[in-house]
């Protein structure tokens, strides 16, 4: 093939690339994303969306625990352009949130955008994956966004997980020490002060919306509908709407006929 041929099939390859891959993925992050607590104590984890250069006209997704017997999510904390919102816990244990900007408070190009605020609570010993799923969020004029998502993890401490017991009421989150003792001399009990290991969470405005959620979990309730969104672009493979799996398509059939046509000219032409 000669150089013009070459230029050309390279020109296809490349619109066919843009057609396929979306351009400038936001992403969804959780701040912070490792938490260490003790039992019955509480740690609050932000949501935050790193952009949108459309807008956000809403979101609703699901937060669930991989371990849900180690903690809860008994509150939801929302922004404040999220004046339409809705919180539903699960039979599972996981929650359901979504928020609607009505006044367009997060306009186009916006950074750093708080999605919500959740009070995590230790139940018992053990550690947990922190899920993000069934995400659902649309940009002003209505087109999906598809955000990149990451999970988080949760480390709680019972009563039971350390010293070899005595430690009696401990429930305010401290873990205390058996006495040690020898032969000669006996040691005090050496008491740890209550600690909660987190990094510096995100901020998230000071004009917040809350929405109380009971604090335990019955069987069998039914879930409540969740506040409506702006509607998402029907179909869609991994994100991609159909529309531009079918142009890729388009475009790469086009690529082998011009291909083809140019090699039998040559094929001629020598």
């Amino acid at each position: 093939m000669n150089r013009q041929t070459v230029r050309l099939i390279t020109m296809f390859v490349a619109c066919a690339m843009l057609l396929l891959v979306p351009v400038g993925a936001a992403s969804i992050g959780m701040t912070p994303s490792t938490v260490t607590i003790y039992k019955g104590k509480t740690v609050e984890i932000n949501l935050v969306l790193d952009e949108a250069p459309a807008g956000l006209a809403g979101y609703d997704l699901v937060v669930r625990l991989s371990n849900p017997q180690v903690a809860e999510f008994p509150e939801v904390t929302y922004p404040s352009w999220a004046a339409l919102h809705n919180t539903t816990r699960r039979a599972d244990g996981s929650v359901r949130i979504s928020g609607v900007d009505l006044s367009r408070e997060v306009s186009p190009g916006a950074t750093e955008i708080p999605i919500a605020t959740l009070t995590l609570r230790g139940i018992s010993g053990g550690s947990s994956a922190i899920i993000l799923e069934s995400v659902n969020m649309d940009a002003d004029g209505g087109d999906m966004i598809t955000p990149v998502v990451s999970n988080g993890q949760v480390t709680v401490i019972g009563d039971s997980g350390s010293g070899g017991g005595g430690g009696g009421g401990s429930g305010g989150g401290s873990v205390s020490t058996a006495p040690r003792t020898s032969p000669t001399t006996t040691q005090p009990t050496a008491t740890t002060s209550p600690a909660v290991t987190t990094t510096t969470p995100t901020a998230v405005p000071t004009s917040k919306v809350t929405e109380q959620v009971p604090a335990t979990t019955h069987a069998g309730t039914p879930e409540q509908t969740t506040a409506p969104i702006t509607p998402a672009t029907p179909g869609g493979t991994g994100g991609i709407p159909f529309a531009w799996i079918l142009g890729g398509i388009v475009a790469i059939a086009i690529l082998f006929i011009v291909a083809f046509i140019a090699w039998r000219r040559e094929e001629r032409q020598g």
